[in-house]
């Protein structure tokens, strides 16, 4: 004895399918400086950051000459003086939204985090 299964028949079942995965939430932009506009504050390691903070540190980082190095492996120290010289820069940014942008150089899936997937070079003028 076989028992029948009944589906449901339409005409085509790919125009009722809906989208799988995960809804995007993140702003629409053309480009990073738009992006980082549009972008609301978010969590950070416990702490709230803005992004429009955030979006300044890549050109200060380009004028106090370390763009290139906060790329490579830094030690504790050299982080907590780059921070220091961000901060001297532009006093309204926190120690977090600087460790923030900082980490958005260090990787792909950072860079997708913090700078929603543009390249935080593209903030320096």
């Amino acid at each position: 004895m076989q028992r029948e299964v009944k589906r449901s028949k339409s005409s085509n079942p790919k125009s009722s399918a809906k989208r799988v995965g995960r809804p995007s939430n993140q702003p629409k932009a053309q480009n990073a400086k738009e992006y980082m506009q549009k972008k609301q504050k978010y969590i950070h390691k416990s702490k709230t950051i803005d992004p429009v903070s955030v979006a300044k540190v890549p050109q200060i980082l380009h004028d106090i000459g370390y763009l290139y190095s906060v790329q490579g492996r830094l030690n504790k120290g050299q982080y907590e003086q780059i921070i220091h010289q961000i901060i001297e820069a532009d006093p309204t940014i926190t120690i977090e939204e600087a460790l923030a942008a900082i980490q958005g150089f260090k990787g792909k899936v950072r860079q997708q985090r913090i700078y929603g997937g543009y390249d935080p070079n593209d903030l320096i003028e």
